[in-house]
């Protein structure tokens, strides 16, 4: 098991680029920057990681904090960060990893860039054309009510897990080829958004909840599930919380996120945006906007990743280190 103590204290960076911790506990990790409102800590491959960028971060099995790069996963107890390859751990199926996420039976799902497999335990699971896998690497993961994960890949497959299995969902309206972001809200309905389609599957049908203008750029769309129920749709400045087909509230952001790679609310009800060129954007629930970049205590533009602790601290992955 991990040190918990050591993993709250330890936890204040953003990984491979820096964690904001609000003002409270000391940071120890090789750099760290104090913000106006956070500490800001930073950890790099000097410090044991395989490289410089982080590919996702997940809370996983053991209590351990997981984070891809495209040399290795990385287990992180507090104390130390553990390597894992394939020649070290053969059940994984290739080093550079894509993407991974914790779903909420405890099981780790790394994608890979020579396929996907689970860690329940200390046991590997390959998660290929065996078990119904069709498709390429994962764009996003999604965790439903009943404990079963939707995942959406890069070649615009839409699939969610059923057991120890996969099965592949109805191809959504829209442009496949250019894959889908995939979120699940309250009620588990299954939702894609894309700058050509946002909807919702409803009995084995994609129901489309509002027509796009043909000028959407596709970077400027994305989709999270809101604390409070429903779904928040990014689609460029505007951002929209949907309540089923009902668009219960809509805000216009003052500035554009950039290209968004993810976005997530907090548990203050704080809207962030990942993005690959301009840093991580914050929508405060208060309606003010304030944006971490280079020039403001980040290594690097690009942000992939971000998770939150039970401590409030928000582990970020960069680009850059």
């Amino acid at each position: 098991m991990p040190d918990a103590v050591a993993l709250r204290h330890l936890a204040r960076a953003l990984i491979l680029g820096c964690c904001l911790a609000p003002h409270a506990a000391p940071a120890t990790p090789s750099t760290y920057l104090a913000d106006p409102e956070y500490l800001i800590d930073t950890w790099e491959a000097e410090d044991g990681l395989p490289e410089n960028s982080a590919t996702g971060i997940a809370f996983g099995p053991g209590g351990f904090l997981w984070f891809g790069t495209w040399n290795g996963l990385v287990r992180f107890d507090g104390v130390e960060f553990t390597v894992l390859r394939p020649d070290t751990s053969p059940g994984l199926p290739g080093p550079a990893i894509i993407n991974l996420h914790a779903d909420r039976r405890d099981r780790l799902w790394v994608s890979t860039g020579d396929g996907l497999a689970t860690l329940h335990g200390s046991t590997w699971r390959p998660c290929g054309t065996g078990e119904g896998w069709v498709g390429s690497y994962v764009r996003t993961f999604s965790d439903c009510p009943d404990g079963e994960v939707l995942f959406t890949t890069f070649d615009g497959r839409i699939l969610e897990s059923a057991g120890d299995r996969v099965r592949e969902l109805p191809r959504p309206p829209g442009e496949p080829d250019q894959g889908y972001l995939g979120a699940v809200d309250d009620q588990g309905r299954r939702w894609v958004a894309q700058n050509r389609f946002v909807g919702f599957l409803q009995n084995g049908r994609w129901i489309q909840v509002r027509d796009l203008p043909p000028s959407l750029p596709r970077a400027e769309v994305n989709c999270a599930p809101a604390r409070g129920g429903g779904l928040w749709v990014l689609l460029g400045r505007e951002l929209v919380l949907f309540q089923g087909t009902t668009e219960a509230r809509t805000v216009t952001l003052p500035t554009h996120p950039g290209g968004v790679w993810s976005m997530k609310e907090d548990l203050q009800s704080n809207l962030w945006f990942c993005s690959f060129d301009s840093g991580l954007l914050r929508l405060a629930s208060d309606g003010s906007i304030r944006r971490w970049n280079h020039t403001t205590g980040l290594r690097a533009q690009g942000i992939r990743a971000l998770v939150e602790d039970t401590e409030g601290n928000l582990w970020v992955g960069t680009s850059g280190g």
